[in-house]
C-alpha cells in the first residue's frame, strides 16, 4: 500500500489568504501613489502661481523705484522702495529654489 498523501488544503488556503492581503495592500498603495502624484502636481502648480504673482509684484516695485528716482523723491522714500524691492526679490529667489527642488524631485 502506498503511504497516504498529506492534505495540502490548509496551506493552499493560507497562501490564498496571504495573496488576498498582498493584493489588497498593493491596490491601496496604488491609490495612495495616485493621490500623492495628484498632491505633488497641485503643489507644484500652486507654487508656480505664487512665483508668477511675486514676479509681477517685483516688476511693479522696480517700476516704482525707477520713477521715484527719476522724480528725485526724498531719500527716505527711495530707501523704502529699495527695501520693498529687495524683500520681494528674496521671496522670489526662495520660490525659484523651491520650484527647482520640486522639479528635480519629481524626475527621480
Amino acid at each position: 500500500m502506498a503511504p497516504a498523501k498529506k492534505k495540502k488544503t490548509p496551506i493552499k488556503a493560507k497562501e490564498k489568504r496571504i495573496a488576498a492581503k498582498i493584493t489588497s495592500k498593493s491596490k491601496a498603495m496604488s491609490k495612495m501613489i495616485t493621490s500623492d502624484k495628484e498632491a505633488l502636481l497641485a503643489n507644484r502648480k500652486a507654487q508656480w502661481d505664487i512665483y508668477k504673482k511675486l514676479q509681477k509684484q517685483v516688476n511693479g516695485a522696480w517700476k516704482k523705484l525707477k520713477t521715484d528716482i527719476q522724480n528725485n523723491e526724498d531719500p527716505q522714500i527711495l530707501l523704502q522702495d529699495r527695501t520693498q524691492l529687495l524683500l520681494l526679490l528674496g521671496e522670489c529667489n526662495y520660490m525659484t529654489l523651491e520650484c527647482s527642488r520640486l522639479a528635480s524631485k519629481a524626475k527621480k
